[in-house]
């Protein structure tokens, strides 16, 4: 006798199981205080990560491509990460959409 909940549960051969991965599931956000504490090359490094993952999701479909994220913005226009928790008093973690779509 075949259970009908262990039946949908089970995946064909050679299949895996998938999930939708955003940006923001795998970026990482420094406060201003953090900031700080870098040196110049590892704040470049953090940019270049940063941007890379990006593209990377971008070139995998992952990402909608008329959106960009609010830490990718900032680094595009040179501001340092954590300037729009300054500017606005929330924290890039506070589970508010940081995306900006393009024009």
């Amino acid at each position: 006798m075949c259970n009908s909940a262990n039946a949908e549960n089970k995946m064909p051969a050679g299949a895996s199981a998938q999930m939708l991965v955003t940006f923001e599931d795998i970026a990482v956000s420094f406060s201003k205080e953090e900031w700080e504490y870098l040196d110049e090359g590892q704040k470049e490094l953090y940019r270049e990560v940063m941007k890379e993952n990006y593209q990377t999701l971008i070139s995998l479909g992952t990402g909608f491509p008329t959106v960009i994220p609010e830490i990718i913005s900032h680094i595009e226009q040179g501001d340092e990460p954590g300037s729009e928790e300054r500017e606005n008093g929330k924290s890039s973690c506070s589970g508010e959409s940081g995306n900006k779509r393009l024009e």
